[in-house]
């Protein structure tokens, strides 16, 4: 009997426990963010959405004043950033507006995006990287309708969040890119991954997961730069288009969707929504603004609340344009502005006084490294013009994106062409290739066989199974007449040795940095070096193994022989 009590009061204790550890889904009336941490932003909202619960957050100290007019609920379930709120003291504010509210304090958003985790009793995630805010944006509206909880994984956490997962049964997607160490502890719970390479595609595929559970005919339009309390919702998909054109793939699956409507979130998108009309014939509606309380007419529209999210603006210019008369080439100068790659793609019409002549540029998309400066040539035929009377012009268009296919940004503007008279007179040799394995070094020998000039090199080798490009991102000068050795860190096993008993060598090369206009391409034997050489370790160790079997050998005979001896003395004994 004694023994029932225990029982019966350990489960009224159990109960009690468990009730508040989920007490927190029901003592609130709304979820609010004060934070200028946008994970912190992001993890508040996705708990929100699968509890049920409304939400709002801060976007900026002006809205922080106005937010509490916004909230008509009493119970406020706030989380606010210890380090970096927007406001100080956001609770003693609601407080002092009649608020009750349950504060949560964050140390910081990927901390706080695994304790709310826990708090949550699902087992469906989806998985992603910080780097690119975007990503966050696309998978909301899947994870929304799927009762998915976004996790960010990176190498610093992801054991926590392995320890988290391997104690449920988790259904994981890893949406875009993560890094090769979190790829790898993942592996064992059969993640569905989502990463084509490419913003627009990877976006793309969550917008048909989205329709598979819930099928619409109506997508919100975005660049996946911000967060509005709106788009948050996960009330039908979203779907990127670009800032200043739409990607092919976009317009494609639009067409072959049957989504009808598109709700354009803000105005600084218009000229690409437009666009996407005019291609595939949906209609566009535009949110703008919200109503600001303030009476009938303009000034009672208040443009959105809108979080930007970390992004790496692409900025690709043209720096010159100039016609090369001892060549025919038009030479044109690409400035990469910003401190992220990018690719480009330029379209060249060539004018001489007012009338098209030519047009050129790229038919593949070009990559340019960070904070790069790269020119290129185009072959333009100007022989029946006077062009020492002439007045030359470039109308440029030129498409920039961060992957081949998402050239979402686009440059179009006129400049006057130059007169240049260059011959490049570069020549070079590629000698020889080698690897020490000491010091993890690539060693590649040039020489110069012409005058002073500089060199690009690009290495295609064989790397864990895949080829892999080492190189191709800086310039080298090489002084007239002269060998240069051009080294690269590279750590290659006794197998990446193997398989790449010959590398591909490309180099680009001119006797101006920005106009490479040469280039060679030559397989070339790699040869190994140091102490880890695999040849080098050959010929010792069969000496090694012949002497030993010669040390061996002499110690039988000479026993053969001892024992021979002992037994004639023995003989002469008896």
């Amino acid at each position: 009997m004694k023994r029932k009590k225990v029982i019966v009061l350990a489960l009224i204790l159990m109960f009690i426990f468990s009730s508040q550890a989920f007490a927190l889904k029901d003592n609130f009336d709304i979820i609010v963010v004060n934070s200028e941490d946008w994970i912190d932003v992001y993890s508040g909202i996705m708990y929100a959405n699968l509890v049920g619960k409304p939400f709002n957050f801060i976007t900026s100290r002006e809205h922080s004043t106005r937010l509490p007019s916004l909230i008509g609920s009493k119970n406020v379930y706030l989380i606010e950033s210890e380090k970096l709120p927007f406001v100080m003291g956001y609770k003693d504010t609601l407080e002092g507006r009649g608020f009750s509210v349950e504060e949560k304090i964050s140390e910081g958003g990927k901390n706080l995006n695994l304790e709310l985790a826990r708090d949550l009793d699902i087992n469906n995630f989806v998985i992603i990287d910080d780097t690119y805010g975007y990503n966050a944006i696309s998978v909301c509206p899947y994870a929304v309708v799927s009762k998915s909880y976004v996790l960010f994984a990176d190498e610093e956490n992801v054991d926590d969040i392995y320890n988290f997962l391997k104690n449920k049964r988790a259904k994981i997607l890893i949406y875009g890119y993560l890094d090769k160490e979190v790829m790898e502890k993942l592996k064992e719970f059969e993640p569905e991954v989502i990463d084509y390479g490419d913003k627009f595609d990877n976006n793309i595929e969550m917008v048909k997961k989205y329709r598979r559970i819930r099928p619409v005919d109506q997508v919100t339009l975005t660049s996946g730069d911000f967060m509005e309390l709106g788009l948050m919702r996960g009330t039908e998909p979203i779907l990127f288009i670009g800032r200043d054109s739409v990607p092919e793939q976009v317009v494609d699956y639009v067409r072959s969707s049957g989504i009808k409507v598109g709700v354009l979130i803000g105005n600084e998108l218009i000229r690409s929504a437009q666009s996407l009309k005019a291609k595939t014939g949906i209609s566009i509606f535009l949110k703008f603004g919200q109503g600001s309380g303030a009476g009938a007419g303009s000034a009672a529209v208040r443009g959105l609340d809108l979080l930007y999210l970390p992004s790496y603006p692409l900025n690709v210019t043209v720096k010159g344009v100039a016609f090369n008369i001892l060549t025919s080439d038009l030479e044109v100068v690409y400035k990469n502005e910003a401190d992220t790659f990018s690719y480009f793609k330029p379209s060249i019409k060539v004018y001489v006084d007012d009338e098209l002549v030519q047009t050129v540029g790229e038919k593949e998309p070009v990559l340019i490294g960070a904070r790069e400066e790269i020119g290129s040539t185009y072959p333009v035929d100007l022989s029946g013009y006077d062009l020492g009377a002439s007045k030359l012009k470039a109308d440029i268009f030129l498409q920039y994106g961060e992957s081949k296919k998402s050239m979402e940004r686009a440059l179009e503007e006129e400049l006057d062409i130059n007169m240049v008279e260059i011959k490049d007179l570069s020549d070079i040799e590629i000698v020889d290739l080698s690897y020490d394995r000491d010091k993890n070094l690539l060693t590649l020998e040039i020489k110069n066989k012409g005058p002073s000039c500089y060199v690009k090199p690009t290495l295609t080798l064989t790397i864990d199974g895949d080829k892999m490009s080492i190189g191709g991102k800086d310039t080298y000068p090489i002084n007239e007449k002269v060998i240069r050795d051009i080294s690269f860190d590279a750590e290659l096993s006794d197998e990446d040795l193997r398989a790449n008993e010959n590398v591909r060598v490309e180099i680009l090369y001119g006797e101006r940095e920005n106009f490479l206009v040469n280039s060679i391409s030559q397989d070339i034997a790699l040869k190994v070096k140091g102490k880890g050489d695999l040849s080098s370790l050959f010929y010792p160790a069969i000496i090694l193994i012949l002497l030993t079997v010669i040390v061996f050998l002499l110690i039988l005979v000479l026993r053969k022989k001892g024992r021979g001896e002992e037994k004639k003395g023995l003989g002469k004994t008896q």
